[in-house]
């Protein structure tokens, strides 16, 4: 599983712990204790506390000086002061605080296990590392690369006569006579070519290894730098193309690279080691795994997709926890990532109940590391209500001003109501196949069969159950739920309301193999298109009062702290502070 999306498992133990195992304030005494470094009132903090929560600045330079080097003491101390007291004030009954604690202990006891099985201390020797490097040539170097013009004529196979396609095919034959005679290739394709790319002129590219229709492949890849093809005959139609560049493999060493291979072979072995603990210690702890759901359009969103024990996590849980690039995906069917994000999700639930079994949370420093842990996530919402009361204290004129500077971000998004299907390839058909099935549709639709019944019956997108409905959908929404192509946002914005767009290639940018895959085919019909409706202070008072501070908090946090601290009379013993 990629440790992009694992729920800080691994990669935060060398953060989360030292940071986390510090004590806490002692309790008032009349008298400072000559260990107090601070004081106020209601408690001290001892030298030895404040080295182990402080952390010490790496180097400064000399222009920094002194001052800044001196900062992390005083930075530290305040924090402890401040989370001393603003942690009581937090409100009990806040759900969501209460599960920001509870996701936050699950961390901190994952993140023990992970410690104590070692995981942090997984090393790879050099000739596992040139073992990684010679079993994933293609990680580690660059294939020989073309890139060209082409001029598209589209003339499928299965639909057109013999004849019909000859007359296609003579007229590109026309073109690349005007070509030849001197006519510019790039204003031809921008004129003429079907394809997608037609507005760029044509340009595109090939890599070795890439699959494509062999008649066009082996016709590109045999052209000199500038040479013109004949007319080349494919399934979906005829084609120009002009090489333009043309870049050989580049092979990397594997002394230039090494310490890079080390670190793959190194993620190697964890993420083997964690699937054999998930599939021993999972079985231990009832773990069970039912990503196939994911395949079903018609889903609820309760729908359990990862179970260990009494807790799950639901359809509806997964569209809330995935980060943003990752829920185009599910809502294009595209599951490699899904499963390795889910995977993370099931490492570290079993982690914190094989945790739970050998007593770990109850450990001293464990258990310090999650009071701890726990005062910082509740002094933080203390901080927060307060801000928000001063935000309410401020003068009414002064947040008219800041609305009145500020109208149109408070006007209502542009909004979308959309019908949607998402086809997917069935097995061995090729994408021009789904594509086709996709044009088939829109023109079944054009003559008069419902969209709705019609997406119920064949879509795989998550809204069949809906007949494609989607209500309300602002630009993000639509990048996220739908499709982020630009290509699709036109599409989109020159639609009428009630028009069906033409079927388009449905496509997702994978991070990890830095390409766009393609998923299938996206039919949509714009509904109806909501312009930004602007709004009066008095409908958005509240968002306004939101907007306040989030422009202003830094200035606003910094005043509420030293108020706090100077209403406790904070103060810093300098003389008995650790060197620097």
């Amino acid at each position: 599983m990629e440790s992009r999306y694992r729920h800080a498992v691994t990669r935060p133990l060398r953060l989360v712990l030292p940071a986390l195992l510090a004590c806490a304030c002692r309790g008032a005494t009349s008298v400072p204790s000559p260990d107090a470094v601070a004081s106020f009132k209601g408690g001290e903090v001892l030298k030895t506390e404040l080295q182990r929560v402080g952390q010490r600045p790496t180097a400064p330079t000399q222009a920094e000086g002194d001052q800044k080097a001196s900062d992390w003491r005083r930075d530290a101390l305040e924090s402890i002061v401040l989370r001393r007291i603003l942690a009581p004030e937090a409100p009990s009954s806040d759900r969501e605080l209460q599960d920001r604690i509870d996701r936050t202990r699950k961390t901190v006891l994952a993140a023990a296990l992970s410690q104590e099985l070692g995981w942090n201390n997984v090393t790879a020797t050099d000739e596992e590392a040139r073992a990684q490097y010679q079993s994933h040539p293609a990680k580690y170097g660059d294939p020989e690369r073309i890139r060209f013009q082409h001029i598209f004529f589209r003339a499928e196979a299965e639909e057109m006569s013999a004849a019909d396609r000859a007359i296609v095919r003579k007229r590109l034959e026309n073109l690349r006579k005007e070509i030849l005679a001197g006519a510019d290739f790039d204003a031809l394709a921008r004129e003429y070519s079907q394809s997608a790319d037609s507005q760029s002129g044509g340009w595109s590219g090939l890599k070795r290894g890439d699959r494509v229709a062999p008649s066009f492949s082996d016709v590109a890849w045999g052209l000199r730098i500038n040479e013109v093809s004949d007319v080349v005959d494919t399934p979906t139609g005829f084609h120009l193309i002009k090489l333009k560049e043309r870049n050989p493999a580049k092979n990397r060493k594997f002394e230039d690279i090494k310490e890079f291979a080390r670190r793959m072979a190194v993620t190697a072995k964890l993420e083997k080691t964690q699937q054999a603990f998930l599939q021993e210690v999972g079985k231990r702890h009832g773990l069970v795994r039912s990503y196939e759901r994911l395949e079903d359009p018609m889903i609820q969103d309760d729908t359990p997709l990862v179970v260990v024990g009494s807790s799950s996590l639901t359809m509806r849980q997964l569209v809330e926890r995935l980060p943003p690039p990752l829920l185009e995906h599910v809502f294009n069917g595209y599951f490699p990532t899904i499963h390795r994000f889910l995977d993370g999700v099931a490492l570290e639930e079993v982690l914190v109940r094989e945790a739970e079994a050998r007593g770990i949370g109850e450990r001293p420093a464990v258990a310090e590391s999650v009071r701890i842990a726990t005062d910082e996530l509740r002094s933080q919402a203390a901080l927060e209500e307060r801000l928000k009361r001063k935000v309410a204290a401020v003068p009414e004129k002064e947040l008219r001003d800041f609305f009145t500077q500020n109208e149109k971000r408070f006007q209502t998004l542009r909004t979308w109501d959309l019908d949607v299907m998402l086809l997917k390839p069935m097995p061995g058909e090729n994408p021009w196949r789904v594509l086709k099935r996709g044009e088939a549709l829109v023109e079944r639709i054009a003559e008069g069969e419902d969209f709705a019944a019609l997406a119920r019956e064949h879509s795989r997108h998550y809204t069949a159950r809906e007949g494609g409905r989607m209500m309300g959908l602002t630009d993000q929404d639509i990048a996220q739920r739908v499709q982020s192509t630009a290509k699709f946002r036109r599409m989109l914005s020159a639609l009428e309301d009630g028009e069906v767009g033409p079927a388009m290639v449905a496509e997702c940018y994978d991070p990890d193999r830095l390409v766009f895959v393609n998923t299938g085919a996206l039919v949509v019909r714009l509904v109806r298109a909501h312009p930004p409706v602007p709004q009066t202070y008095e409908q958005v008072k509240g968002l306004v009062e939101e907007n306040y501070l989030r422009r202003h908090h830094q200035r606003l946090e910094a005043e509420a702290k030293k108020t706090l601290l100077d209403s406790v009379a904070f103060r810093v013993h300098s003389e008995r502070l650790p060197p620097l």
